[in-house]
């Protein structure tokens, strides 16, 4: 029997997909795609923890329904999610498989390949897989570990003959430490390179999202141009520490001005703005309590105070040595 939070997340994917569907236009892209996965995400729970099977597949397909219909529409956004394969994923590290009881950890990974073809069609993703799947052979190599690894090719190649409707994708950054043999695994061996400009421009406004700010499209093009070399979670760090500027300069301002909207607000001080008070964080949320204190909207200058001292985490040699495993094993796509 269906527990009732189960028969809410199938609704709320319903209801999602259905607003997804209405603000899938033009200039609301980003606005349906955050819909679009916040629906797959309550569809994937509930087809993973449905028991009944019968009520699992005609799930599976009305929702996959909603999918085929809306792919109808020339959209880019929707167009991505035309192969119902994305709606079941299974995320695989170290920490799940490996285990301190003999035989547990190659049980793991029969297990998660078993269900992921119960629960076909789905999706395997492997995060640092060189950490799971290394050369065989070497000095540091237990029997426990080449154990897991042997299953884990047993498993892939299985996958490969005979479940058409799972699909494994694994990432690593050091690809040269993969194992011969699993390497052959993958039908396909891809390069993700670092952002470009335009990617990085579009990083900086997915993790600024809603803060408040007033930087333009200038600036924006300014932050992506001098971060080159940045990777995508390099980006994500910088801005996370920019967006904690107005905080910093809040809690160490000496002089706070009210505004139009009766909030206050830090300033520069009675120099240059006469309304200014001279008063502590503390003293001022005692006065006016804090839901009246606002934080400052973030400007270029905290990027730029941020930029100094943050450096990019991936060096030329790490990408010389992806290019070289690339041209000698990848794929073009």
């Amino acid at each position: 029997m269906t527990s009732v939070p189960n028969i809410q997340r199938k609704e709320r994917a319903v209801k999602k997909l259905n607003e997804a569907t209405e603000q899938d236009k033009p200039n609301q892209k980003e606005k349906a795609y955050k819909l679009y996965m916040e629906a797959l995400e309550d569809a994937g729970v509930y087809l993973f923890f449905e028991k009944d099977p019968k009520i699992k597949k005609e799930c599976r397909q009305k929702f996959v329904g909603h999918y085929i219909r809306a792919t109808n529409k020339e959209t880019v956004v929707l167009n991505t999610f035309k192969n119902p394969i994305y709606l079941i994923e299974q995320n695989v590290s170290a920490s799940n498989i490996v285990s301190k009881w003999m035989g547990e950890g190659e049980k793991q990974v029969s297990n998660l390949f078993q269900s992921a073809r119960d629960e076909a069609p789905s999706i395997i993703f492997i995060d640092e897989i060189d950490s799971l799947c290394g050369p065989r052979g070497k000095d540091n190599e237990n029997e426990a570990s080449r154990r897991i690894k042997t299953e884990f090719l047993v498993q892939m190649q299985a996958v490969s003959n005979d479940a058409k409707n799972v699909l494994v994708l694994a990432a690593t950054n050091t690809p040269d430490d993969l194992d011969v043999a699993m390497r052959r695994r993958f039908d396909k061996r891809i390069y993700i390179p670092l952002p470009n400009r335009k990617a990085r421009k579009q990083i900086f406004k997915l993790h600024i999202g809603n803060t408040p700010h007033n930087l333009s499209t200038k600036d924006f093009q300014d932050l992506a141009k001098k971060t080159r070399g940045f990777s995508g979670s390099d980006i994500s760090i910088f801005v996370k520490d920019a967006l904690y500027q107005p905080v910093r300069a809040t809690l160490d301002a000496k002089f706070f001005e009210e505004n139009r909207q009766g909030m206050w607000v830090p300033c520069e001080g009675k120099g240059t703005d006469q309304k200014a008070k001279e008063i502590t964080l503390e003293k001022l949320k005692a006065e006016v309590g804090a839901e009246k204190i606002q934080l400052p909207p973030n400007t270029k200058a905290d990027f730029d105070s941020v930029l100094e001292k943050q450096k990019p985490t991936v060096s030329k040699a790490e990408i010389d040595a992806c290019v070289k495993f690339t041209k000698d094993f990848g794929s073009d796509s």
